[in-house]
């Protein structure tokens, strides 16, 4: 019975032991981010434009491959349209600025490579939209700038997919694409945002 008992105690330990090293030092820890970078953007019916982000996240550890990350993102979005005829070209820059919340599960499918994959949903908020028509005629160029806030649909749904890597301590760089589910008018079907986004960060 000493036996079957001491068995029994051992196994319950090893179960213990088992247990906190596979939570690891990272369960319910937070890490907090600052990122900046160049989007690469367009809507479905337009070319690209370059623009920029900036932003922050706080990373809050499941386990030690796992982990949720909540972000803040002012977004620079939209697209650009060229069209030329005989003596004449126009330049058309749709310039939309959202503040986007994406809430991204991460995976480090190997511990402590500085390696990650994420995905999840985000909400984005247009903050601002105007709208650039640049004409060459010959020697001469007009160009006409305008708001247009108020044909922008204010809430955008969407799905954000990346990866990053931390390549020192504190520094990391990632890549990600960011697809809206939303139309970007009110009156105007089938033109959702689409953006790549490139950049660093640095962990606090």
């Amino acid at each position: 019975m000493k036996s079957i008992k001491h068995i029994v105690l051992s196994l319950c330990a090893l179960g213990f032991v088992a247990n906190a090293s596979a939570q690891g030092p990272f369960f319910g820890q937070f890490d907090y981010s600052a990122k900046a970078g160049i989007s690469i953007a367009k809507m479905c019916n337009t070319d690209s434009r370059l623009a920029f982000y900036v932003g922050g996240a706080a990373e809050y550890y499941l386990s030690e491959i796992l982990s949720l990350q909540p972000e803040l993102i002012i977004s620079g979005q939209g697209g650009r349209n060229k069209l030329k005829a005989e003596g004449a070209s126009t330049v058309t820059s749709t310039r939309l600025t959202y503040l986007d919340i994406p809430v991204l599960l991460k995976v480090a499918p190997i511990p402590g490579s500085g390696f990650s994959v994420e995905a999840g949903p985000m909400m984005g908020f247009c903050m601002g939209a105007k709208m650039k028509n640049k004409t060459n005629l010959g020697d001469s160029t007009n160009t006409i700038k305008e708001s247009i806030r108020d044909n922008v649909n204010t809430v955008e749904f969407g799905v954000s997919l990346g990866a990053s890597y931390v390549v020192k301590k504190n520094i990391g760089a990632q890549i990600r694409y960011n697809y809206g589910f939303t139309n970007v008018f009110k009156n105007v079907d089938n033109v959702a945002n689409q953006t790549v986004e490139i950049g660093a960060f640095y962990l606090f």
